[in-house]
């Protein structure tokens, strides 16, 4: 069953757990903000209220999707930076600009990430993707709908 590990559980994390909640995947659901969790998630759904998030990227099972949409900039380049480094993703999607994109795409240069790791980036809902294969080609954009935002909704 694919694993899509989120980040992030402000109002953009909320409205996309409500549609992954209703497809077949694992989703482990990942803040430090315990109290912006619901009281009640839907079966697929595991709440991680941690401080340690970066365990969460090392943890995850191969061929997991990524999904970072957190309150703050730094953390979500310390996640991002830390899931480049992986070989073994499915999918990788990061919501901001595309100035933080340039900005990550820098830093992760100077921090010795491969080019083609950094490579993929598209415009979509959650505005740049990668994909981990033997030819990092970007990730193809189907998302038309709420209902097909995610990679398991394929």
């Amino acid at each position: 069953m694919m694993h899509v590990v989120l980040f992030g559980a402000g109002h953009v994390g909320h409205a996309l757990v409500k549609v992954l909640g209703t497809l077949p995947c694992v989703v482990q659901w990942v803040d430090a903000r315990d109290e912006l969790f619901p009281d009640e998630v839907p079966a697929n759904v595991q709440v991680e209220a941690t401080d340690l998030p970066d365990a969460i990227v090392d943890e995850a099972p191969a061929g997991a999707y990524f999904i970072v949409m957190t309150h703050d900039h730094a953390l979500d380049f310390s996640l991002t930076q830390r899931i480049m480094r992986r070989d073994d993703f499915a999918y990788f999607g990061l919501i901001g600009s595309k100035t933080k994109r340039v900005k990550f795409e820098r830093r992760l240069l100077e921090r010795g990430v491969a080019a083609s790791r950094r490579t993929g980036w598209r415009r979509s809902p959650v505005r740049s993707a990668w994909k981990a294969s033997s030819t990092r080609r970007p990730v193809r954009s189907r998302w038309r709908s709420p209902r097909n935002c995610c990679a398991c909704a394929r």
